[in-house]
């Protein structure tokens, strides 16, 4: 008898669990990445972050990000706004050391960040499932 009892509570535990499956909702599988682009500028500091779907999929068909290996600037292009810094050799150091990754980000979040100069003072790359 404690056989049947296990093999039938087995069943039933692999019902449960299937019947869990199927009304789980959507786990999108498959989907596209989140889209979303922002920049700003202030008399400090500015920033864009985002993600590049997010710039491609902005209500202005000009809209744009990048990064400029061979000049190593960033700019963008952002609601009919322009947005732009250049990397420095001595100032940010960090930012300077980070650049030669913008040559392989493709996707994902990028944060970029820049002094009332102009200057690119921060750059970060996050890679994750929701970007």
């Amino acid at each position: 008898m404690t056989n049947r009892v296990s093999a039938l509570g087995v069943r039933l535990g692999v019902l449960l669990v299937g019947i869990a499956f199927l009304g789980a909702g959507d786990a999108r599988a498959g989907a596209g990445p989140s889209a979303f682009a922002s920049c700003f500028t202030t008399p400090g500091t500015s920033m864009c972050w985002g993600n590049f779907a997010g710039f491609l999929n902005d209500s202005d068909p000009d809209s744009f990000a990048g990064f400029d290996t061979n000049s190593n600037y960033f700019s963008a292009h952002l609601a009919g706004q322009d947005y732009t810094c250049t990397v420095s050799s001595t100032q940010y150091p960090n930012v300077l050391a980070m650049w030669p990754q913008t040559t392989s980000f493709r996707a994902g979040l990028f944060f970029m960040s820049w002094d009332a100069q102009g200057i690119c003072s921060s750059l970060s790359f996050f890679n994750a499932s929701d970007y």
